[in-house]
């Protein structure tokens, strides 16, 4: 370094620039609010997409806090309004201070939580193994009401227009206000289903199916070339199904027409995920990832990662975070790999909201939060420089400016 330049974490520097210039980076901040930095059910939305607009890049991670739960966090956490939402096997559903890690309040189920909570509204919806699905109030954890069922209630919740669809016995729509069982199907539901333009679709056994939102009415049934339909995915107007004993299907989400199928190597036991004409899937006992077109159902590339994919890779910036037996990321263009993190099993997430990754750790039973790793010496201009151009340009924009320098930084070479 010269005279001048100052060596500063990259939390320490942003810290810094919003002093310098407040107004602006306050102003910056209540636009991320507006545009929205939640990912409040499974896989982010109704649709199960698995891609949150505002995701960005890391290059590495760094942790920032770890909250210990009292069992393994089998499901990815969701996150909204500052509060991190995350069940366990002991049955135990937490709340989660988002910015510090700590305990907000907890809720004891009667057995296993296997499901992502789903928030809305000022409520917190989650299905145990004990059979129910509940609704609790997302700002003191008391229950509200709850669905009873004998099978287990391994569906994650989805909310749509004040319509809560879960599962237990079989797939149900209640009033997410009062609980009140609006539908049921005539089948058992293990999967969680997807939901767009006012049809759910559901992938049950050999069947897929699609059923009217309002009635619950079937609208359609595809067959299926074997049992184990996992959880449904729609984007532009097609219905990817991941095939937990045979490959990844397509269909038409308006006539049920099977479109393609993709065949890789091993089980398809995890949601895929879809951005930008791309769908991200990986395997179970081939431990393949794969990124195929979403038209055609070529493969773009694949990599073999060496351990199971039970749970969606995400797509955030130009970046795919995946959880096998350790947190990774690939480059989203060529599939290569840029980074890994630690050991925290494949079934707990990752979920990313702007530069944060939530992700549940289903080996130890916990539930991180990471931001970009840090450039512990990196050499910036005086602060006198950055006050400047905080001034000319915004904070805003010089925030995001240093980040993508800090993370062309960190990139392997």
């Amino acid at each position: 370094m010269t005279p001048g330049d100052t060596a500063v974490t990259r939390r320490g520097l942003l810290g810094s620039v919003a002093a310098v210039g407040g107004a602006s980076l306050l102003a910056d901040r209540a636009t991320a609010q507006q545009n929205g930095t939640d990912w409040p059910e499974l896989n982010v939305d109704a649709a199960n997409t698995g891609h949150h607009e505002r995701a960005q890049s890391f290059g590495n991670v760094s942790n920032d806090w770890t909250f210990d739960a009292d069992g393994r966090v089998m499901r990815p956490p969701t996150v909204r309004d500052g509060t991190v939402y995350a069940g366990t096997d002991a049955g135990t559903v937490y709340a989660i201070d988002a910015a510090e890690g700590t305990e907000q309040w907890t809720f004891e189920t009667g057995d296993s939580v296997k499901t992502s909570p789903a928030v809305y509204g000022g409520s917190v919806y989650v299905g145990s193994d004990d059979g129910n699905v509940y609704a609790l109030d997302a700002a003191t954890g008391d229950e509200l009401w709850r669905v009873a069922g004998e099978s287990w209630a391994q569906t994650s919740p989805t909310v749509v227009d004040g319509v809560v669809l879960a599962g237990n016995d079989s797939l149900f729509a209640a009033d997410a206000d009062t609980g009140e069982v609006l539908w049921r199907t005539d089948g058992p539901v293990d999967d969680t289903p997807a939901v767009a333009d006012g049809r759910v679709y559901l992938a049950e056994d050999d069947e897929f199916l699609a059923y009217d939102l309002s009635t619950g009415e079937r609208v359609w049934e595809q067959s299926l070339a074997a049992e184990g339909g996992m959880a449904t995915t729609v984007a532009d107007g097609r219905v990817y199904v991941p095939n937990g004993t045979g490959p990844v299907y397509a269909f038409d989400a308006e006539t049920g027409e099977e479109l393609w199928t993709f065949d890789g190597e091993g089980r398809f036991t995890a949601p895929v995920s879809v951005a930008d004409g791309t769908v991200y899937a990986g395997t179970w006992d081939g431990i393949y990832l794969y990124a195929i077109d979403a038209a055609t159902g070529e493969e773009a590339w694949s990599n073999e990662v060496s351990a199971s994919i039970s749970s969606a890779p995400i797509p955030a910036g130009d970046e795919l975070i995946v959880a096998t037996d350790e947190l990774r990321g690939y480059d989203r263009e060529t599939g290569e790999q840029r980074w890994s993190w630690e050991n925290v099993g494949s079934r707990g997430g990752p979920i990313v909201v702007e530069d944060r990754c939530y992700v549940g750790d289903e080996i130890d039973g916990a539930v991180h939060a990471l931001d970009p790793a840090p450039a512990e010496s990196w050499p910036v201009p005086g602060f006198g420089v950055v006050s400047a151009l905080a001034g000319l340009l915004g904070a805003g924009a010089v925030r995001r400016l240093l980040r993508e320098g800090a993370r062309r930084s960190r990139r392997p070479r």
